[in-house]
């Protein structure tokens, strides 16, 4: 996978018991599937290609991982579409032009 580089040491270094190779640090939160439940197991494994693991400060867990291939594609589309949304606005947005409808906009707004 792709945080295993290959002739470097690593305090947090693991192998698998079975072939002995290196495994992915999915995170503390992490509970693997069964060991015949391939796909479960291949889902982990796409879920892990883009950067989706297990990780958190114990709080409130890792959030939501999606639990199919079709709940992370819209999953992410869903991101996408807020992005796209956030971006247009910044684009679009006009800085106020004087000091006075600066003070404006944040006594509006309660920004202090």
């Amino acid at each position: 996978m792709g945080d295993i580089k290959k002739g470097e040491k690593s305090l947090f270094e693991a192998k698998c018991p079975e072939c002995r190779e290196l495994m992915a640090n999915m995170g503390l939160d992490f509970e693997s599937p069964k060991k015949d439940d391939l796909k479960k197991w291949e889902h982990l494994k796409s879920l892990y290609t883009v950067g989706i693991t297990f990780h958190s400060c114990g709080c409130s867990g890792p959030g939501y991982i999606p639990n199919s291939k079709e709940k992370l594609i819209e999953y992410f589309e869903e991101i996408k579409k807020t992005y796209l949304k956030n971006m247009e606005f910044w684009r679009n947005r006009v800085e106020p032009s004087t000091q006075k409808k600066k003070n404006r906009i944040i006594i509006e707004t309660g920004l202090n």
